[in-house]
Protein backbone atom coordinates (compact mmCIF):
# COMPACT_ATOMS: atom_id res chain seq x y z
CA UNK A 1 0.00 0.00 0.00
CA UNK A 2 1.56 3.44 -0.73
CA UNK A 3 0.36 4.73 2.69
CA UNK A 4 0.60 8.52 1.49
CA UNK A 5 -1.71 7.90 -1.54
CA UNK A 6 -4.12 6.60 0.72
CA UNK A 7 -4.17 9.31 3.43
CA UNK A 8 -4.49 11.94 0.09
CA UNK A 9 -7.47 10.05 -0.63
CA UNK A 10 -9.09 9.73 2.61
CA UNK A 11 -8.26 13.83 3.24
CA UNK A 12 -10.01 14.42 -0.57
CA UNK A 13 -13.62 12.91 1.37
CA UNK A 14 -16.07 15.32 2.80
CA UNK A 15 -17.50 13.49 5.61
CA UNK A 16 -19.41 16.05 8.04
CA UNK A 17 -19.87 15.22 11.65
CA UNK A 18 -23.49 13.33 10.93
CA UNK A 19 -25.07 9.50 10.71
CA UNK A 20 -25.57 10.13 7.12
CA UNK A 21 -25.87 7.74 4.42
CA UNK A 22 -23.75 9.79 1.88
CA UNK A 23 -20.73 9.06 4.38
CA UNK A 24 -20.68 5.69 4.39
CA UNK A 25 -21.62 6.17 0.48
CA UNK A 26 -18.19 8.14 -0.16
CA UNK A 27 -16.24 6.03 2.54
CA UNK A 28 -17.13 2.58 1.40
CA UNK A 29 -15.22 2.35 -1.82
CA UNK A 30 -11.91 2.71 0.23
CA UNK A 31 -12.37 0.17 2.37
CA UNK A 32 -13.83 -2.29 0.32
CA UNK A 33 -10.17 -2.14 -1.43
CA UNK A 34 -8.65 -4.16 1.24
CA UNK A 35 -11.69 -5.98 2.52
CA UNK A 36 -14.94 -7.46 1.82
CA UNK A 37 -16.35 -8.72 5.14
CA UNK A 38 -17.68 -5.07 5.58
CA UNK A 39 -20.87 -3.55 7.92
CA UNK A 40 -22.63 -0.60 8.50
CA UNK A 41 -24.51 -0.01 11.50
CA UNK A 42 -27.87 1.67 11.90
CA UNK A 43 -26.14 5.02 13.24
CA UNK A 44 -23.68 5.31 10.12
CA UNK A 45 -20.30 3.58 11.09
CA UNK A 46 -18.15 0.86 8.90
CA UNK A 47 -17.11 -2.12 10.60
CA UNK A 48 -14.41 -4.28 8.71
CA UNK A 49 -14.05 -7.61 10.04
CA UNK A 50 -11.03 -9.56 10.07
CA UNK A 51 -11.08 -13.52 10.98
CA UNK A 52 -13.31 -15.27 12.94
CA UNK A 53 -11.69 -16.10 16.34
CA UNK A 54 -13.06 -16.49 19.54
CA UNK A 55 -10.99 -13.56 20.95
CA UNK A 56 -12.24 -10.61 19.24
CA UNK A 57 -10.31 -7.00 19.73
CA UNK A 58 -12.09 -3.62 18.37
CA UNK A 59 -9.60 -1.30 16.75
CA UNK A 60 -11.40 1.67 17.04
CA UNK A 61 -11.06 5.17 14.18
CA UNK A 62 -13.28 7.95 13.55
CA UNK A 63 -13.93 9.26 9.80
CA UNK A 64 -16.02 12.39 10.62
CA UNK A 65 -14.69 16.00 10.66
CA UNK A 66 -15.54 19.21 11.77
CA UNK A 67 -17.60 21.00 10.06
CA UNK A 68 -21.05 23.31 9.73
CA UNK A 69 -24.50 23.66 8.71
CA UNK A 70 -26.65 25.89 6.50
CA UNK A 71 -28.85 28.08 8.98
CA UNK A 72 -30.31 30.61 6.49
CA UNK A 73 -29.98 31.51 2.81
CA UNK A 74 -29.58 35.47 1.84
CA UNK A 75 -28.86 36.63 -1.80
CA UNK A 76 -25.62 34.80 -2.69
CA UNK A 77 -25.08 34.38 0.90
CA UNK A 78 -25.35 31.34 3.23
CA UNK A 79 -25.36 31.62 7.49
CA UNK A 80 -23.73 28.49 9.12
CA UNK A 81 -23.85 27.09 12.13
CA UNK A 82 -21.06 25.17 14.08
CA UNK A 83 -22.27 22.31 16.67
CA UNK A 84 -18.99 20.01 15.98
CA UNK A 85 -15.90 21.82 17.26
CA UNK A 86 -14.96 23.76 14.47
CA UNK A 87 -12.26 27.13 15.16
CA UNK A 88 -14.39 30.08 14.20
CA UNK A 89 -10.90 32.14 14.76
CA UNK A 90 -9.55 30.22 10.97
CA UNK A 91 -12.87 31.36 9.23
CA UNK A 92 -13.29 34.64 7.75
CA UNK A 93 -11.36 34.15 3.98
CA UNK A 94 -11.55 30.10 4.46
CA UNK A 95 -12.61 28.48 1.56
CA UNK A 96 -16.14 26.04 2.41
CA UNK A 97 -17.98 23.46 0.37
CA UNK A 98 -21.90 23.37 0.86
CA UNK A 99 -22.67 19.98 0.14
CA UNK A 100 -26.05 20.34 -0.79
CA UNK A 101 -28.06 19.07 -4.01
CA UNK A 102 -24.36 19.14 -5.69
CA UNK A 103 -21.31 20.73 -4.27
CA UNK A 104 -21.57 24.45 -3.81
CA UNK A 105 -17.90 26.20 -3.12
CA UNK A 106 -17.57 29.09 -1.27
CA UNK A 107 -15.47 31.57 0.62
CA UNK A 108 -16.39 33.09 4.13
CA UNK A 109 -16.55 37.18 4.08
CA UNK A 110 -13.92 38.66 5.18
CA UNK A 111 -14.70 42.11 6.50
CA UNK A 112 -11.80 44.60 5.43
CA UNK A 113 -9.64 46.10 8.31
CA UNK A 114 -10.19 49.96 6.61
CA UNK A 115 -13.81 48.99 7.66
CA UNK A 116 -13.67 47.54 10.95
CA UNK A 117 -14.50 49.81 13.73
CA UNK A 118 -12.01 49.91 16.63
CA UNK A 119 -14.03 47.91 19.13
CA UNK A 120 -13.81 45.09 16.76
CA UNK A 121 -10.06 45.37 15.11
CA UNK A 122 -7.85 41.93 16.35
CA UNK A 123 -12.05 40.24 17.88
CA UNK A 124 -12.59 37.00 16.71
CA UNK A 125 -16.06 37.24 15.00
CA UNK A 126 -19.09 34.98 16.22
CA UNK A 127 -19.83 31.87 14.02
CA UNK A 128 -23.01 33.31 13.63
CA UNK A 129 -21.76 36.35 12.44
CA UNK A 130 -19.83 34.51 9.38
CA UNK A 131 -21.69 34.91 5.70
CA UNK A 132 -20.28 32.30 3.15
CA UNK A 133 -20.20 33.89 -0.45
CA UNK A 134 -21.25 31.91 -2.87
CA UNK A 135 -21.13 33.65 -6.04
CA UNK A 136 -24.58 32.52 -7.33
CA UNK A 137 -28.07 34.23 -7.71
CA UNK A 138 -30.30 33.45 -4.52
CA UNK A 139 -32.89 32.13 -7.22
CA UNK A 140 -29.37 29.41 -8.26
CA UNK A 141 -28.41 29.04 -4.72
CA UNK A 142 -32.00 27.81 -3.38
CA UNK A 143 -31.73 25.18 -6.09
CA UNK A 144 -28.97 23.75 -4.77
CA UNK A 145 -28.96 24.47 -1.26
CA UNK A 146 -31.06 23.97 1.56
CA UNK A 147 -31.38 24.54 5.39
CA UNK A 148 -29.45 21.91 7.41
CA UNK A 149 -27.22 21.35 4.47
CA UNK A 150 -23.56 19.88 5.74
CA UNK A 151 -20.79 22.27 5.51
CA UNK A 152 -16.67 21.52 5.03
CA UNK A 153 -13.69 23.01 4.42
CA UNK A 154 -12.38 22.92 0.72
CA UNK A 155 -10.19 19.95 -0.14
CA UNK A 156 -6.17 20.37 0.52
CA UNK A 157 -3.32 17.53 0.64
CA UNK A 158 0.12 19.36 0.38
CA UNK A 159 3.38 18.21 0.87
CA UNK A 160 5.40 20.54 2.88
CA UNK A 161 8.67 19.02 3.06
CA UNK A 162 10.24 15.37 2.98
CA UNK A 163 7.90 13.54 5.38
CA UNK A 164 5.62 16.08 6.22
CA UNK A 165 2.26 16.98 4.60
CA UNK A 166 -0.86 19.31 5.57
CA UNK A 167 -4.41 18.32 4.78
CA UNK A 168 -7.91 19.06 6.10
CA UNK A 169 -9.35 16.33 8.49
CA UNK A 170 -5.66 14.62 9.29
CA UNK A 171 -8.07 14.15 12.52
CA UNK A 172 -9.16 11.45 12.41
CA UNK A 173 -8.25 10.43 8.70
CA UNK A 174 -4.79 9.33 10.22
CA UNK A 175 -6.35 7.16 12.23
CA UNK A 176 -8.72 5.69 9.13
CA UNK A 177 -5.39 4.98 7.65
CA UNK A 178 -4.03 3.15 10.14
CA UNK A 179 -7.37 1.24 10.44
CA UNK A 180 -6.56 0.37 6.95
CA UNK A 181 -2.96 -0.08 6.98
CA UNK A 182 -3.42 -2.84 9.76
CA UNK A 183 -6.17 -4.14 7.83
CA UNK A 184 -3.55 -5.05 5.00
CA UNK A 185 -0.72 -6.44 6.94
CA UNK A 186 -2.91 -8.46 9.16
CA UNK A 187 -4.82 -10.02 6.62
CA UNK A 188 -1.88 -12.03 5.69
CA UNK A 189 -0.31 -13.08 8.85
CA UNK A 190 -3.57 -13.44 11.04
CA UNK A 191 -3.03 -14.79 14.68
CA UNK A 192 -4.37 -18.05 15.42
CA UNK A 193 -7.86 -17.61 17.64
CA UNK A 194 -7.93 -13.79 17.46
CA UNK A 195 -10.66 -11.66 15.13
CA UNK A 196 -10.31 -7.64 14.51
CA UNK A 197 -13.33 -5.55 14.10
CA UNK A 198 -11.83 -2.41 12.39
CA UNK A 199 -14.55 0.24 12.85
CA UNK A 200 -14.92 3.75 10.84
CA UNK A 201 -17.32 5.34 13.12
CA UNK A 202 -19.27 8.30 12.44
CA UNK A 203 -19.93 11.91 15.16
CA UNK A 204 -16.73 11.27 17.58
CA UNK A 205 -16.92 15.05 16.99
CA UNK A 206 -20.71 15.46 18.22
CA UNK A 207 -19.69 13.66 21.50
CA UNK A 208 -18.51 9.99 20.84
CA UNK A 209 -21.95 9.09 19.12
CA UNK A 210 -20.30 6.25 17.15
CA UNK A 211 -18.28 4.68 19.66
CA UNK A 212 -20.78 4.29 21.79
CA UNK A 213 -22.65 1.84 19.55
CA UNK A 214 -20.36 0.56 16.81
CA UNK A 215 -20.10 -3.16 17.59
CA UNK A 216 -22.06 -3.08 20.72
CA UNK A 217 -22.67 -6.59 22.44
CA UNK A 218 -19.55 -8.19 20.76
CA UNK A 219 -17.99 -9.63 23.65
CA UNK A 220 -14.08 -7.46 23.09
CA UNK A 221 -11.73 -8.36 24.73
CA UNK A 222 -10.07 -5.68 23.94
CA UNK A 223 -9.89 -2.20 22.17
CA UNK A 224 -7.70 0.16 20.43
CA UNK A 225 -8.53 3.60 19.80
CA UNK A 226 -6.36 5.84 17.00
CA UNK A 227 -6.89 9.41 17.32
CA UNK A 228 -4.68 12.53 16.42
CA UNK A 229 -3.36 14.62 19.70
CA UNK A 230 -1.31 18.31 20.14
CA UNK A 231 2.12 18.46 18.17
CA UNK A 232 5.00 20.99 19.85
CA UNK A 233 4.86 24.42 18.55
CA UNK A 234 6.14 28.18 19.93
CA UNK A 235 3.54 28.82 23.21
CA UNK A 236 1.99 25.75 23.29
CA UNK A 237 2.73 23.76 26.81
CA UNK A 238 5.18 21.07 26.55
CA UNK A 239 3.12 18.86 28.79
CA UNK A 240 0.37 18.91 26.39
CA UNK A 241 1.60 18.42 23.16
CA UNK A 242 5.00 15.84 21.65
CA UNK A 243 7.12 17.03 18.76
CA UNK A 244 6.32 16.09 15.50
CA UNK A 245 8.94 13.17 14.51
CA UNK A 246 8.82 11.76 17.86
CA UNK A 247 6.95 8.92 16.89
CA UNK A 248 3.59 7.17 18.68
CA UNK A 249 1.92 8.54 21.42
CA UNK A 250 0.99 6.14 23.89
CA UNK A 251 -2.01 6.96 25.95
CA UNK A 252 -1.78 6.93 29.99
CA UNK A 253 -4.84 7.65 31.98
CA UNK A 254 -6.90 6.50 34.42
CA UNK A 255 -10.00 6.24 31.63
CA UNK A 256 -7.37 3.46 29.77
CA UNK A 257 -6.00 -0.09 30.70
CA UNK A 258 -2.91 0.17 32.66
CA UNK A 259 -2.21 -3.00 31.58
CA UNK A 260 -2.83 -2.51 27.98
CA UNK A 261 -0.55 1.31 28.25
CA UNK A 262 2.21 -1.03 29.57
CA UNK A 263 1.95 -3.72 27.25
CA UNK A 264 1.99 -0.93 24.33
CA UNK A 265 5.41 0.73 26.14
CA UNK A 266 7.13 -2.75 26.70
CA UNK A 267 6.12 -3.79 22.90
CA UNK A 268 7.87 -0.23 21.63
CA UNK A 269 10.61 -0.86 23.66
CA UNK A 270 11.28 -4.56 22.52
CA UNK A 271 11.05 -3.51 18.47
CA UNK A 272 12.99 -0.21 18.84
CA UNK A 273 9.69 2.20 17.62
CA UNK A 274 9.89 5.29 18.87
CA UNK A 275 7.05 6.47 20.92
CA UNK A 276 6.69 8.96 23.98
CA UNK A 277 4.09 9.06 26.74
CA UNK A 278 0.78 11.15 26.62
CA UNK A 279 -0.32 11.66 30.25
CA UNK A 280 -3.65 12.67 31.13
CA UNK A 281 -5.46 13.23 34.33
CA UNK A 282 -8.63 12.39 33.41
CA UNK A 283 -10.99 12.24 30.30
CA UNK A 284 -8.62 11.73 26.60
CA UNK A 285 -11.18 13.72 24.22
CA UNK A 286 -11.23 10.38 21.94
CA UNK A 287 -13.53 7.29 21.81
CA UNK A 288 -11.43 5.62 24.00
CA UNK A 289 -14.06 7.72 26.75
CA UNK A 290 -16.92 6.11 25.61
CA UNK A 291 -15.98 2.43 24.59
CA UNK A 292 -13.69 2.11 27.82
CA UNK A 293 -17.18 2.50 30.13
CA UNK A 294 -19.58 0.61 27.33
CA UNK A 295 -21.46 -2.50 28.52
CA UNK A 296 -19.87 -4.12 31.10
CA UNK A 297 -16.49 -1.99 30.32
CA UNK A 298 -13.80 -3.28 27.50
CA UNK A 299 -9.93 -2.27 28.43
CA UNK A 300 -8.93 0.07 25.71
CA UNK A 301 -5.46 1.32 24.56
CA UNK A 302 -4.84 4.23 23.06
CA UNK A 303 -2.49 5.40 20.46
CA UNK A 304 -2.37 9.16 18.96
CA UNK A 305 -0.23 10.15 15.94
CA UNK A 306 0.60 14.75 16.85
CA UNK A 307 -0.13 17.23 13.95
CA UNK A 308 -0.10 20.78 14.50
CA UNK A 309 -3.10 23.03 13.71
CA UNK A 310 -6.20 20.40 15.29
CA UNK A 311 -9.87 21.71 13.89
CA UNK A 312 -8.07 24.14 11.04
CA UNK A 313 -7.97 24.27 7.56
CA UNK A 314 -4.31 23.21 7.79
CA UNK A 315 -3.37 20.32 9.68
CA UNK A 316 0.10 19.27 9.33
CA UNK A 317 1.56 15.67 10.63
CA UNK A 318 5.08 14.15 9.96
CA UNK A 319 5.03 10.64 8.16
CA UNK A 320 7.52 8.57 10.35
CA UNK A 321 5.04 9.19 12.92
CA UNK A 322 2.30 7.41 11.22
CA UNK A 323 4.51 4.24 10.18
CA UNK A 324 5.62 4.28 14.25
CA UNK A 325 1.99 4.22 15.04
CA UNK A 326 1.29 1.50 12.80
CA UNK A 327 4.46 -0.79 13.54
CA UNK A 328 3.66 -0.79 17.05
CA UNK A 329 -0.45 -1.45 16.99
CA UNK A 330 0.90 -4.52 14.06
CA UNK A 331 3.25 -5.81 17.09
CA UNK A 332 0.74 -4.95 19.93
CA UNK A 333 -2.43 -6.93 18.28
CA UNK A 334 -0.20 -9.70 17.47
CA UNK A 335 1.80 -9.43 14.46
CA UNK A 336 5.13 -11.45 13.90
CA UNK A 337 8.02 -10.65 15.67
Amino acid sequence: MDSIKTLAELCSLYLPCSGGDDNVKRLLPVIKKYTSNITVTKGGSIIATLGDGNDRALIDAHFDEVSFVVTEIKSSFVKIASPFGADVRVLPASQLVILGKKEVKGVCFCMPPHLLDSARIGKTPLVTDIFVDTGLSERTLKSLVSVGDPVCYARRFEKLSKKRYLANALDDRIGCLLNIMLLERLSSSLPEGKSFDFSFVSEEEAGLRGAKTAGFGKGYSKALVFDVTFASAPKVASHKSKPLGSGAAIGVSPLLSDSLSNELKSTAKKNGIPFTLEVMGGRTGTDADAISVREGGIPTALISVPIRNMHSTAELCDIDDINAAAELAYRFLGGEI
